[in-house]
């Protein structure tokens, strides 16, 4: 009868265990459960999208023409480019141009690494700045990148086939206020034009994962430095995007047809105090 009495307390015993092991693990569970919980809505948190704005709906001025325009025939063209990459046969016809500044000042290159390409830093200032370059070459796939200068193009020689220009990929925009962003997890990625849109004087830059982008634009309302837009961007997926002291609309490129051939006008110049 011991021997049995005690073989029932060791079962007792050994049950009371069994029990307390199995709170111990559902506590341990329950503690990993919530722990994983909090970590993907601490990642959810870190990677949610910003939601930006719809940009207001683009409607067609006089500064733009339903289609691109193709030079005719004999007659010299003359082009007026601001901030962005334009690629001969697409955007603006392939041939030999000379280049004025209008107002700004910044850096203008082209792909074309053989006679004829450009790298140089244009603009109004006296001290390290042209302001006009002579016989720069652009065949076509060519692409000329204009940083914070407006030019006149001016080609005698331009090509008269038609152009390729750019079929709008998706048909609204967006409205980014100053912040951080990403393009394919904010909005979709693609070539967007950016435009000013308020906020004084700020600025735009853009970085990539593999550093295969790497563009800084002052965008504002200072003629000196800022430019107020920005063609033909291309922000492939991930492209982290960081906007200061400004608000930009952006449009995916062919939403928006520019007028390259209206002339601009230099800013007038602000009275000295």
């Amino acid at each position: 009868m011991k021997n049995l009495a005690e073989l029932a307390k060791k079962n007792r015993e050994q049950q009371k265990k069994e029990t307390r092991l199995k709170a111990s693990m559902i506590v341990i569970m329950a503690v990993l459960i919530v722990a994983v919980i909090a970590g993907i809505i601490a990642v959810s948190v870190i990677t949610a999208k910003h939601e930006p704005e719809p940009a207001p709906s683009y409607e067609p001025s006089a500064q733009t023409t339903s289609e691109p325009a193709v030079p005719v025939e004999g007659e010299a063209l003359t082009l007026y480019l601001q901030s962005g990459y334009y690629t001969a046969g697409v955007d603006i016809p392939s041939g030999t141009y000379d280049l004025e500044v209008i107002c700004g000042n910044g850096y203008v290159t082209s792909d074309n690494y053989e006679f004829g390409y450009i790298s140089e830093s244009m603009g109004t200032y006296d001290d390290g700045y042209s302001r006009a370059f002579l016989g720069m070459i652009l065949n076509d796939g060519n692409t000329l990148k204009i940083d914070g200068v407006t030019l006149k193009l001016t080609s005698t020689d331009a090509s008269t086939a038609p152009l390729a220009g750019r079929e709008p990929w998706a048909e609204e925009g967006y409205t980014l206020v100053s912040g951080n962003y990403k393009a394919g997890r904010d909005f979709p990625a693609g070539v967007y034009d950016i435009f000013y849109s308020s906020g004084g004087n700020g600025y735009v830059d853009l970085t990539n994962e593999d550093e295969s982008i790497f563009d800084y634009y002052m965008i504002g309302t200072d003629p000196e430095w800022d430019t107020q837009a920005v063609y033909h961007v291309n922000l492939p997926d991930k492209t982290e995007i960081s906007i200061g002291n400004v608000q930009v609309d952006i449009y995916p490129s062919g939403l928006i047809q520019p007028d390259y051939y209206t002339p601009i006008e230099a800013p007038a110049e602000t009275p000295a105090e």
